[in-house]
């Protein structure tokens, strides 16, 4: 089921996605749909003989927006008492109906009694009217069940021989987001191939066994990342290069630098609006700007290419862009312009200082773009398309 929701997210990752197990969740499952459908009785079950779940996932009045009831069998006299323990047992969505699944009739009696063919779902409800008026007076509709818990994101780890969850809170004191350390996730050829473009330490530093926190830039904390979920990190690159346009449209910009701390772990960087003061720590670690043609203030304190870091640009229109490297203000920066023009700059500072040549910094520069551009086009370190020497710049083709 892990599996299958991150594809459908890697797919179409601003829809909602409904399990119906029909009955009650365990916590480790939580995270694999947006909208659970665990109760799924007739009302004479749903009043006198609920069974209460077991888990903290739905005993807790937050998750409202993400719990489905669905009551058949119920009289239009019960409408009112039914819908008062939906609310009581956190259920921010429920299906009444007074067809019947209940004492099915023959057959032979169905076209009299269509109600009780055992299809409780194919009659509407007596006093429909009525019914949705009373749901009505109940107040606000619930938040989108794609938000998952406020403030938080949901992280899954998938392994090849087992499936871990774990609920990620906000870091209280620099309220970056932080997943955990991925597990090894089976690669398949096509995976393998994408990820051929980097050279042999490269890869081992960043194939999809390496483990990646994620931190995410404070324009991203209310953006919907739920297509990111469960991704391994090449995956994740390609996403945001495939869905750049839709999270810059979702971050929120922010005013002065905002500083985002790494650790001794490998770490991805996902920053867009603003300025940010990126200090990575040890680890192979990926600084991924999303190309917004606003940011010109970045600023990495430790890249370290010995290390495997690596800067990467996701944008729109990638198919032809130019990166290049500059030495101004008594800095390093590296370039990139996309074909419409839009342009980000980075300032990059080596660890301890040491200096860089600026063809090892671009063969440590990446871009991704919409997958329907040929693979080359921002795939790939920029360092294959330069000359070998005197030119310090490289184009996308």
């Amino acid at each position: 089921m892990a599996e299958l929701y991150r594809y459908v997210k890697s797919k179409a990752g601003n829809k909602t996605v409904i399990a119906n197990p029909g009955t009650h969740i365990t916590d480790d499952i939580a995270p694999y749909a947006d909208t659970f459908a665990t109760t799924e009785v007739g009302a004479n079950q749903y009043i006198n003989g609920y069974e209460k779940p077991k888990s903290a996932f739905e005993n807790d009045p937050k998750n409202a927006s993400r719990i489905y009831h669905m009551i058949h069998d119920v009289p239009p006299e019960q409408y009112d008492q039914v819908l008062k323990l939906a609310r009581e047992r956190n259920a921010g969505w429920v299906y009444i109906t007074s067809d019947k699944q209940e004492n099915p009739l023959p057959p032979s009696e169905h076209e009299k009694h269509p109600e009780q063919d055992g299809n409780p779902y194919n009659v509407l409800p007596q006093n429909m009217e009525s019914l949705t008026e009373r749901i009505n007076n109940l107040g606000k509709m619930p938040d989108s069940p794609t938000k998952h818990a406020e403030g938080k994101i949901v992280s899954a780890n998938i392994g090849n021989s087992s499936v871990t969850t774990e609920i990620i809170d906000a870091d209280s004191a620099s309220g970056n987001l932080h997943a955990p350390k991925q597990t090894p996730v089976q690669r398949d050829d096509a995976t393998d191939a994408q990820s051929a473009h980097h050279d042999q330490s490269g890869a081992e530093q960043h194939s999809g066994s390496a483990g990646h926190n994620l931190l995410l830039g404070e324009e991203l904390h209310h953006a919907n990342l739920s297509g990111l979920l469960n991704l391994e990190s090449e995956a994740m690159l390609n996403y945001l290069g495939e869905h750049s346009s839709s999270l810059l449209s979702q971050a929120r910009a922010h005013s002065g630098a905002h500083g985002i701390q790494g650790s001794n772990a490998a770490e991805t960087f996902i920053t867009a609006h603003g300025n940010h003061l990126l200090s990575g720590g040890k680890g192979a670690d990926t600084f991924a700007f999303l190309l917004d043609g606003r940011s010109s203030g970045d600023r990495i304190t430790d890249f370290n290419i010995a290390e495997g870091d690596r800067l990467v640009f996701a944008g729109e229109h990638m198919k032809g862009a130019q990166v290049s490297v500059s030495h101004e203000r008594g800095g390093t920066q590296v370039n990139v312009t996309d074909s419409a023009g839009n342009s980000h700059s980075v300032d990059i500072t080596s660890k301890g200082g040491k200096p860089l040549s600026d063809k090892d910094i671009l063969s440590h520069v990446e871009l991704r773009g919409p997958q329907e551009y040929h693979e080359s086009a921002y795939h790939g370190n920029v360092n294959q398309h330069l000359p070998e020497e005197g030119h310090h710049s490289g184009i996308v083709i």
